[in-house]
């Protein structure tokens, strides 16, 4: 499906096949997050959304949507994760998990229901104040803030489901 430009390649035609997204060379991406509406990808030099943006789920200060990859507002350095949600996107950046979009819920965790169209600080433990040596769901810290946002509801379902997806990934990759 390609209705809101998800696919990034510049069109809203659907593929039944791979197409390259637009301005995004695959060796510069290190993670990829889809939703149904809209796509990110975090390469050097920031994180990049592209598709629907109703809820201003692509960062970029606007409610536009984007057929081609536009940059997130703020996040240029120091990201290592993202998560697409369905209408709001989060990241982990340095320690700190930002997220963006849609709030009617909470979703962006910063004790508002108000939607953002930039990133906004999830009110969330830093990496620094988690427990040290693993004394709990896992000794990765990344992994703690990625599974308590979660488990607070603040992200998607997907946030959730790509944790256990990244693990799988890495127990069958080592």
């Amino acid at each position: 499906g390609n209705g809101a430009g998800q696919l990034g390649n510049n069109s809203t035609t659907d593929s039944q096949v791979p197409v390259a997204v637009v301005g995004l060379p695959a060796s510069s991406v290190s993670v990829i997050s889809a939703s149904s509406e809209h796509t990110c990808a975090l390469k050097v030099g920031g994180v990049w959304c592209w598709g629907g943006n109703s809820g201003g789920q692509l960062g970029n200060n606007s409610t536009t949507g984007s057929h081609v990859p536009v940059q997130v507002a703020g996040l240029a350095s120091g990201v290592t994760d993202i998560g697409a949600g369905a209408l709001h996107t989060c990241a982990l950046q340095d320690g700190v998990v930002w997220c963006w979009g849609s709030n009617g819920a909470g979703q962006l965790g910063n004790s508002s229901t108000t939607d953002s169209h930039v990133p906004v600080e999830v009110q969330w433990p830093r990496l620094s104040a988690l427990p040290p040596g693993g004394s709990g769901p896992s000794s990765d810290a990344k992994e703690w803030v990625w599974l308590g946002v979660s488990a607070l509801a603040i992200g998607a379902l997907s946030l959730g489901l790509g944790v256990r997806r990244r693990r799988r990934l890495r127990s069958v990759l080592s």
